[in-house]
């Protein structure tokens, strides 16, 4: 059940005691510096806590539970909540979006079984960007249910400038998940790069319907609109 206001779940206990991220640290370098305590929180979590109940939380009155709930959900949930955590990125607090939108990324790349994550990691950790391309067209013919190895690779194409396949890969990504607001921006991306500026107009409003806080994706938005002009209602 859903805990009554004012009551304090056991996972925003452990979340409490967890250091917080200095005021100029990223959130990359605050998990490597505390990967010890963050694993002990998964442990304490994972021993109390099913992802039902997780989500039981989530949906708390309290906003520091529902972030606490959220983390612990990026940290041991399966890709079974991905699309009630994507919902999530509505909340009304800032902090509580940004643990959700930090938990989509962790479930995505744990992808649906437990040996994805770790063939994705080994792909990305590889010296060139043609030896990770080559990885990752060897991983998505081995899992080609595996929406987060298409988005890496289509990430590696945009970087190479094949704007036309990292749009291939984006739609790839989305037909296998839906709520991947990071797929929906870079098929936006990769639709102006193309000049397709009345599709990428559309693609970056169906991003910011995914996902409203994402960074530069509202004024990106205003801009195409501005340079469409009437043309800018129909897309």
């Amino acid at each position: 059940m859903v805990p009554k206001r004012g009551a304090i779940p056991q996972v925003l206990r452990y979340f409490i005691r967890l250091r917080r991220p200095g005021p100029c640290q990223s959130r990359e370098d605050w998990t490597r510096r505390n990967a010890r305590e963050i694993a002990h929180f998964a442990r304490k979590v994972s021993a109390r806590y099913n992802e039902t109940t997780l989500l039981r939380v989530a949906a708390s009155a309290n906003p520091q539970a529902r972030e606490a709930a959220v983390f612990a959900l990026g940290l041991t949930g399966s890709w079974n909540c991905n699309g009630e955590l994507a919902g999530m990125l509505q909340d009304e607090e800032g902090s509580v979006r940004r643990a959700v939108a930090e938990a989509l990324w962790r479930v995505w790349f744990r992808g649906r079984l437990p040996e994805d994550a770790a063939l994705l990691r080994e792909a990305l950790d590889l010296e060139t960007r043609g030896m990770v391309l080559e990885a990752l067209n060897q991983l998505v013919r081995r899992r080609p249910d595996f929406a987060e190895a298409w988005n890496q690779r289509a990430i590696i194409h945009f970087q190479g400038r094949d704007f036309a396949a990292s749009a291939r890969d984006c739609e790839r990504v989305l037909a296998l998940n839906p709520h991947h607001f990071g797929a929906q921006a870079g098929l936006a991306q990769s639709l102006m790069r193309l000049g397709r500026s009345t599709a990428a107009l559309w693609a970056f409003r169906k991003a910011e319907g995914l996902n409203p806080h994402m960074a530069g994706v509202s004024s990106t938005i205003r801009l195409l609109e501005k340079a469409l002009g009437d043309d800018s209602a129909a897309a």
